[in-house]
Formats: C-alpha cells, sequence, structure tokens
C-alpha cells in the first residue's frame, strides 16, 4: 500500500517544520554558549593575536602555535597551555598537517563555527 499524495503532504511539512526547529535551537544554543564563555588574561591575549591572523574565508587557517608564539612574545610552552584551554572551552579546535614532503608537522588552530563571532568579517556571514 503506497502513502496518499495528502499523507505524503503532511508529511512533508512536518519535516520542513522540524528542520526550521532545530536549526532555531542550534542558534540558540550558540548564543547561550557564546555570553557564557570567559576568558582568562593570557586566552584574550592569544585569541587577540590569532583572530587579525584568518584573513580568509570563515573557517580556514594557515595559523600554528609557533605563530602565535612569536605574534604575542608567549613562550611555546605556555601557548600549548593556552590552546588546551581554548580547546577544552570549544572556542578552537586543531589538525595536526600530513607531514608527507615536509621536515615538520604542524598543528593547524581553527576557530569553532560557534566563536565567528569574534571575527569581524565571519561574524558577518553568521548573522546573515
Amino acid at each position: 500500500m503506497r502513502p496518499s499524495r495528502n499523507c505524503k503532504k503532511k508529511l512533508h511539512i512536518y519535516l520542513v517544520c522540524l528542520v526550521k526547529y532545530l536549526l532555531l535551537c542550534v542558534k540558540q544554543n550558540h548564543k547561550k554558549m557564546n555570553t557564557q564563555t570567559t576568558f582568562t588574561e593570557l586566552e584574550q591575549k592569544v585569541l587577540d593575536a590569532y583572530i587579525p591572523m584568518l584573513y580568509a574565508e570563515a573557517g580556514f587557517s594557515d595559523v600554528d602555535a609557533n605563530d602565535l608564539s612569536k605574534a604575542t612574545g608567549i613562550p611555546m610552552r605556555t601557548i600549548r597551555g593556552v590552546l588546551g584551554s581554548l580547546v577544552k572551552k570549544g572556542v578552537i579546535w586543531t589538525d595536526e598537517t600530513d607531514n608527507f614532503m615536509a621536515d615538520q608537522q604542524y598543528v593547524i588552530i581553527y576557530l569553532s563555527e560557534a566563536f565567528y563571532h569574534l571575527h569581524p568579517e565571519w561574524s558577518k556571514e553568521i548573522n546573515n
């Protein structure tokens, strides 16, 4: 037995409403999460140096810990601790580059989508 056209229409409307509801929930959750995050002085210093280094489209990064250490004057050991703290807070995430044909491996730092509002250009994309 095949579902009627009317049944399919109702299912389609239900699914559209469900998707809209879920998107609204995600958006509200991002706003709650973003307003509840506080940063230490070192975290803020690192973020203040990091955000302007994100020069391309939203989501792109080629910044690693060495770049941040040079930009802030903070020793690498401390930078790694601050980055670990920002990862735990969900502000950033990291990804190791493939070291194929490279002298050394890099850990690239990415801004989490929930915190795009910290970047002046990227925040425009999430508000549209």
